[in-house]
């Protein structure tokens, strides 16, 4: 009865950490201008979920503008607690990062997510406002440890952001993706017709996690 009595603590307290989501930054100046220095000090409160399921590792798409190919090896892996973030703690002040994302690969870079030759970048949000019932907007930060370590004037590049909402989601894990967009058609000309007809499709890698309560961020 005793151990019983225990385990039902542990999991309650384990549950109450959750629910307080990612850990404040100890500063409210966006994480593309914040120093180094304060990042670096900052990460080691963050916990990463490395375990089956948690995360995705796979061979990024490079060279689409022609014939995509397989690039690097790349995993991006949840910071625990992400499915406890509120919306004002993406919207105010610093934001937060809600993954990891190590390149495996030690001689190609992925320039788009600010990711170097075997470097690690952290993915965080801020800036999120709602547009309506299913959609909120903010940024995605991509901050590499490459640039970090080199005391580059710039550490960070921003994207644009969406993130989905879904009020009456159940999810309580913690979870990040690597999803295929095919957004951007580009016809020319009239295949089958007289002249070079040309469809291309643009295909890129885009990062997904459920980064709060009720909602899924996708870059």
């Amino acid at each position: 009865m005793e151990w019983k009595s225990l385990s039902g603590s542990l999991l309650w307290a384990a549950s109450i950490a959750c629910a307080h989501g990612v850990p404040e930054p100890p500063f409210t100046t966006p994480l593309d201008r914040v120093p180094a220095e304060s990042i670096q000090a900052y990460l080691p409160k963050l916990k990463f979920d490395h375990r089956d399921g948690a995360g995705d590792v796979q061979h990024l798409l490079v060279n689409c503008e022609q014939s995509c190919q397989l690039g690097p090896l790349v995993g991006i892996f949840p910071e625990r607690r992400i499915e406890g973030n509120k919306t004002s703690s993406l919207a105010e002040g610093a934001g937060r990062i809600i993954a990891q994302i190590i390149n495996y690969d030690k001689t190609t870079p992925y320039p788009a997510l600010n990711l170097g030759a075997n470097d690690t970048v952290y993915w965080a949000v801020d800036s999120v406002v709602r547009v309506n019932r299913d959609m909120s907007r903010g940024r995605s930060i991509f901050i590499s440890t490459q640039a970090m370590r080199a005391r580059r004037d710039s550490v960070a590049i921003t994207h644009a952001l969406r993130l989905f909402e879904h009020p009456d989601s159940v999810i309580k894990t913690s979870a990040a993706r690597w999803v295929l967009d095919s957004l951007n058609y580009d016809e020319k000309g009239a295949p089958g017709g007289g002249g070079e007809g040309l469809i291309r499709w643009m295909r890129t890698m885009t990062t997904w996690a459920n980064c709060k309560s009720g909602g899924c961020c996708r870059n």
